[in-house]
């Protein structure tokens, strides 16, 4: 309950929840300023469509990250188009759409231009890279899922940006603060990049573990891909060749001769049901029956064992509350690509539901899944 003076211009229950209004009286408890007091300027980028495959890098919501920019699906526009709000070294980028609240500190002079979804921030008397950090906390993150509006596609404007109360330590501990977290980036990224040594080397460790030993790739010629079979051997109603393929044969006997003995995945299985795609929101006439999803789609599985939906393409659909129930998502339930898939994307494609995923909001997963 709140009485009519505690109102601040808004009036949806989301945002006077309790946890929002305990965490500003902490911030109202220590020395803090608003954002707009440090701000020289804060600007939009550039809304470009026409794109070129070289030129000038075009920065999207998807390619701002809080300590690398994510620059492998990155998009380009003609040379000649210039940075009208002069993005310099120093600066902090912050997304403000889809992805909302995620912050950088750009250390290097900038190759760039950003899209009109980022903004670019330049402060005095405060360290950049201090309030990047302090912006991509998650005591900040719950401030900005307080102030964004839009329902499906949420977003933050400037005005309330501005309003941001921001921790004030003194510039000896910002740099403190800086130095720690500089250098618990370097420790990560040495982390991550034994994990990927392994990741590369964890079919070979995996197969001798089980005692698999696979056949040698055969020679690409024709006579190793050609081959004949009995009417009997022929199984599941297929009668596609590469069903039959030897290499397949091969695999599947070599499991059979490990070290362990094998059953059919069924066996192992307590649950499974396909997905849904769900409704928009705009088709809706009783959303009582109805939640809100973050639907995960095979675009989201990312070919490194990981399911990468924080950008601005993940989809939220609303899902009848009955198949909800009957999907039954939890923690660590195995996801399968059912459908689809490419020659760099086969299908059957695998990801594990973790709970830095489950506990952000509510999943289901689509009908190819």
């Amino acid at each position: 309950m709140l009485s009519r003076g505690e109102l601040e211009g808004r009036f949806d229950s989301f945002y006077y929840k309790k946890e929002f209004r305990d965490l500003e009286k902490l911030l109202s408890n220590i020395k803090n300023k608003k954002l707009k007091e440090f701000l020289v300027s804060i600007q939009n980028g550039e809304d470009i469509r026409a794109y070129k495959k070289e030129g000038v890098k075009y920065l999207k919501v998807a390619n701002i990250k809080p300590f690398d920019l994510k620059l492998n699906n990155v998009k380009y526009i003609e040379k000649n188009k210039l940075n009208k709000i002069n993005i310099k070294k120093g600066d902090l980028l912050l997304t403000r759409k889809g992805t909302y609240g995620v912050s950088h500190f750009i250390k290097e002079e900038p190759n760039f231009v950003i899209s009109s979804e980022v903004l670019c921030l330049k402060t005095k008397n405060i360290k950049n890279e201090y309030l990047s950090l302090f912006l991509n906390s998650s005591v900040n993150q719950k401030i900005f899922s307080r102030i964004k509006t839009g329902a499906i596609m949420g977003h933050i404007t400037q005005d309330v940006i501005k309003n941001i109360k921001i921790p004030i330590p003194s510039l000896s501990i910002q740099e403190e603060i800086i130095n720690i977290m500089n250098s618990a980036f370097i420790s990560k990224k040495e982390k991550e990049a034994k994990a990927k040594e392994l990741l590369d080397s964890i079919d070979d460790y995996l197969l001798n573990e089980l005692g698999i030993e696979l056949s040698p790739e055969p020679e690409n010629n024709i006579e190793n891909r050609t081959f004949e079979l009995n009417f009997g051997d022929i199984f599941n109603n297929r009668f596609d060749a590469l069903n039959y393929k030897p290499k397949y044969k091969d695999n599947i006997q070599a499991i059979i001769n490990g070290k362990y003995k094998i059953k059919k995945l069924k066996s192992l299985i307590i649950h499974n049901t396909a997905g849904d795609w769900g409704e928009d929101e705009n088709k809706i006439e009783d959303f009582s029956k109805y939640t809100k999803c973050l639907v995960i789609r095979a675009t989201e599985f990312d070919n490194n064992y990981n399911l990468n939906i924080e950008n601005d393409r993940k989809k939220y659909r609303f899902i009848k509350k009955q198949k909800l129930l009957k999907m039954d998502v939890k923690e660590n339930d195995i996801l399968i690509e059912k459908s689809g898939g490419s020659i760099n994307q086969p299908v059957g494609r695998v990801a594990i539901l973790v709970n830095n995923i489950i506990s952000k909001q509510n999943i289901a997963f689509s009908n190819f899944i």
